[in-house]
């Protein structure tokens, strides 16, 4: 059996294989807000890079509806398609229990299962691969559809923040569902405490759970599936990280959903293996303003 600290480096051995990602495919939309329930499709392209810059493309027909986007530090969602257009600011240094959005875009690095796992102080002793550390659950407390923290969940609730020092954390046991046999670990994530159901033999996340820093309770869940290894210059063949084709991302009560489906990715590099130039603009804030102008910019990042 394994210890958190072996099924966590694994899990960033393969995060640290990808230090950034081009993707293209299509997007599905549910919200709700004050003017009652939407939804919407359209055309994806989606860029990463480590450790949490992100650009989310949502067009149809060509034209832009909404671009997420984010820095190490801030994230912006530039929305196109309502009336009047708007831009939201925010800070991942301020996450909340509420925040103002549904789905915090330092989460979505979570459930896209692209945040690595924090490691345990260098000084602490390595569990040896033979010591009997994972546990098995009782089936109801972990059945896979279930909304409730699961015991093992460490107490997050001195700490709202993403960069939580990995010297003041817990690292409880993996515990093992026996009836799907996943191995489920609840740790820190970019977006706050998150609970993994790893597959047992290739330690791919199946769905990841966003959990409320405070009170340990679900916000958000996301189910990945159909992996697909993403072609990484530098990376032998049989090291090539893969991602999830599929991913489904829902709000705790359903009333929001993001539902992405891949179609091609790269590993953002050109043939001659420089960083593709598109890098260099897409993380770009003034830029991006100044190519979208809105009529309204909601500040929400000194809340």
């Amino acid at each position: 059996t394994r210890s958190y600290q072996q099924i966590a480096q694994r899990y960033n051995d393969r995060i640290a294989r990808l230090p950034q990602l081009s993707a293209q495919g299509v997007i599905e939309l549910k919200w709700s807000d004050k003017h009652g329930s939407h939804s919407d499709q359209g055309d994806l392209q989606l860029y990463f890079q480590r450790p949490s810059s992100t650009a989310i493309r949502v067009s149809a027909v060509g034209e832009v509806l909404m671009w997420v986007g984010s820095d190490n530090s801030a994230y912006w969602v530039f929305d196109l398609h309502s009336k009047p257009k708007t831009l939201t600011l925010g800070s991942f240094t301020n996450l909340s229990d509420n925040p103002d959005l549904a789905i915090h875009p330092a989460a979505f690095l979570d459930l896209m299962g692209w945040s690595p796992l924090p490691l345990p102080p260098q000084s602490s002793a390595a569990p040896s691969p033979t010591d009997n550390s994972q546990e098995t659950a009782p089936a109801s407390s972990i059945a896979d559809n279930s909304h409730e923290p699961s015991s093992t969940a460490p107490d997050f609730s001195t700490s709202n923040s993403s960069e939580a020092s990995s010297q003041s954390q817990s690292f409880p046991d993996p515990v093992i569902d026996p009836q799907t046999h996943r191995i489920i670990i609840t740790t820190q994530g970019a977006g706050g405490p998150m609970r993994l159901f790893l597959d047992p033999d290739s330690l791919l996340p199946l769905r990841i759970e966003s959990l409320a820093p405070s009170t340990r309770a679900l916000i958000a869940y996301s189910e990945l599936s159909r992996y697909q290894s993403v072609i990484t210059q530098g990376v032998s063949v049989l090291e090539y990280p893969r991602i999830a084709q599929l991913v489904d991302i829902h709000q705790a009560d359903d009333a929001g959903y993001v539902k992405i489906a891949l179609g091609s990715q790269t590993d953002g590099r050109t043939p001659d293996g420089s960083l593709d130039p598109v890098f260099s603009r897409i993380f770009d804030l003034d830029r991006l303003r100044k190519a979208m102008p809105v009529d309204e910019v909601i500040d929400q990042s000194s809340k």
